[in-house]
């Protein structure tokens, strides 16, 4: 006995399913795979946020040596903190890091 090939469901029954057989869902049809202004709008969206991000990056190196060099002048008594070898590995670290993504950022921006 060779079971009879069914069609399979695109809709959903109005009542219980007959034993044996499987709902499948329908295929939306009224999704695209996009226009293309669609896909312009979202390549203009991705590139004014990599910007805000490059300057972001430009931004944060500027406050990560401006707060140590005034923490220096304003509160000497944090002076010997920032003369840790881990303080100024971190600090350089991220002033490095901002630098080199913002330089990215920008030779990419073409």
């Amino acid at each position: 006995m060779a079971p009879a090939e069914e069609a399979p469901l695109t809709t959903a029954p109005a009542g219980p399913l007959p034993a044996g057989r499987i709902l499948r869902r329908a295929v939306d049809r009224s999704a695209s795979r996009g226009t293309p202004t669609r896909h312009r709008l979202e390549d203009n969206a991705t590139r004014e946020a990599a910007r805000r991000i490059g300057t972001m990056a430009i931004l944060t190196a500027l406050t990560i040596v401006g707060v140590a060099v005034l923490q220096d002048l304003l509160q000497p008594e944090l002076a010997a903190a920032h003369q840790a070898p881990l303080f100024r590995l971190s600090a350089l670290f991220l002033v490095l890091a901002s630098v080199g993504h913002a330089a990215l950022q920008r030779s990419t921006d073409g």
